[in-house]
């Protein structure tokens, strides 16, 4: 009677029910995501960041609280400009302006540090539109900067190496009135999404000047 109980057991259906989502809607950081009913924090499903009038600046997927399959990146004219496997941890397409093409880069290497063209740049995993949202967002003009009427470009100079690491923020020509600080600060919230420039193929570590 038992070998029968388990026998028919073995073939019992299981069900597997889908898990239930809330869209959310979060104006302050200009993103449109789902959470689990059962757990508002773990995002689960679609994924959408809204630029300036209403484009869109990236579209994606979670799984479980993390990034999922491949995610897309566009400019704001509505092209894609790079698409990201967050499976397989891998660049699948990416597009580059001819300035792009053309510039050189510090290239790193302990000696002379030659200023070199990549065969592929760093890049900054979401494009240059998607990085000018965030400095335009996260940036907060010091008080003291504002009542002495300073203005100008910071220039924040740092490392990307063959990780895509950054390290060594600085500035050759400083501005003061605390403008050099909130410049690297708001540099460094973009510390995790750097991909390492390739030289032949091969990673190598580069500086970089970020306005």
């Amino acid at each position: 009677m038992t070998k029968t109980i388990l026998i028919l057991l073995t073939f019992i259906p299981v069900l597997l029910f889908a898990q239930k989502t809330k869209m959310i809607t979060d104006k302050e950081n200009s993103e449109v995501y789902f959470v689990l009913k059962s757990d508002k924090v773990t995002r689960q499903g679609e994924y959408k960041r809204i630029g300036y009038q209403n484009s869109i600046l990236a579209k994606g997927y979670y799984k479980n609280g993390v990034k999922d399959s491949i995610w897309e990146y566009y400019n704001y004219d509505g092209k894609v400009i790079q698409r990201y496997d967050f499976t397989k941890n891998e660049l699948t397409y990416y597009y580059l302006s001819d300035e792009d093409k053309s510039k050189k880069y510090k290239f790193i290497n302990g000696a002379d540090n030659p200023e070199i063209s990549l065969t592929r740049p760093h890049l900054y995993l979401g494009g240059t539109d998607n990085l000018n949202f965030v400095l335009s967002r996260e940036i907060t003009y010091p008080q003291s900067a504002t009542e002495n009427g300073i203005m100008g470009t910071v220039n924040v100079i740092f490392t990307i190496d063959k990780n895509g690491k950054t390290s060594n923020y600085h500035i050759n020509q400083p501005l003061g009135y605390g403008l050099d600080e909130e410049s690297i600060r708001v540099v460094k919230l973009l510390a995790d999404y750097w991909l390492p420039g390739l030289l032949n193929g091969q990673a190598v570590d580069i500086e970089y000047v970020q306005p």
